[in-house]
């Protein structure tokens, strides 16, 4: 890890981060501390997942699972010195975008609206709006669904999200593990809404 002191320190050492606020690139985790964050440390969990994922567990993860689980494990709630997994914590990112997400309410219109973007496009990588327009959207997308593979009915898909990884997270493995994507699509649907009522 190479730790900062604070953001123009970070920014003045990393010139082309834009508005990241650390980034993962072999071998290490850059990032800064700042007191005056309510969250200072999210943003480094969710790159030191990405390093253990790449460095220790030696996964080759599709960027929807990639990011998903580092959103997962960086919007998990610290309580004294442990990690609550799957306790969301508002103040982390891509959690305060929440209310961009399913704006309607309906399914249908959401998809119409584009603040759903449809799952097949999510986990191929292709075929949703852009990712510079979506930015927010695609990051709430890929946490909000690894967040329900999870905990949806209890851990439900815990099986098939073991088996989908180890087989390298495309459609067809998707759908093999888990379930037909468009079932799967509504169940997701249901459970980002229930995500909004309580956050």
């Amino acid at each position: 890890m190479k730790l900062f002191k604070d953001r123009k320190e970070f920014r003045r050492c990393n010139r082309r981060v834009g508005w990241a606020e650390a980034f993962y690139r072999y071998p290490y985790c850059c990032q800064y501390y700042s007191s005056v964050e309510v969250n200072p440390y999210h943003w480094m969990m969710h790159e030191a997942t990405h390093q253990l994922n790449s460095e220790v567990a030696h996964l080759s993860l599709p960027k929807w699972l990639d990011e998903g689980f580092a959103c997962y494990i960086a919007t998990s709630r610290v309580v004294g010195k442990s990690l609550h997994l799957g306790e969301i914590d508002v103040d982390t990112y891509p959690v305060w975008w929440l209310g961009d997400i399913a704006i309607a309410g309906d399914f249908d219109k959401d998809k119409e609206n584009l603040s759903i973007i449809p799952l097949r496009a999510i986990i191929s990588g292709q075929g949703g709006p852009g990712m510079n327009k979506y930015f927010n959207l695609y990051y709430l997308h890929w946490w909000s669904l690894a967040h329900f593979l999870l905990h949806y009915e209890q851990g439900k898909y815990i099986t098939g999200l073991n088996l989908l990884i180890a087989d390298g997270g495309k459609i067809s493995s998707f759908e093999k593990n888990i379930g037909e994507i468009e079932i799967i699509e509504r169940q997701w649907y249901e459970y980002v809404n229930e995500l909004k009522r309580k956050y």
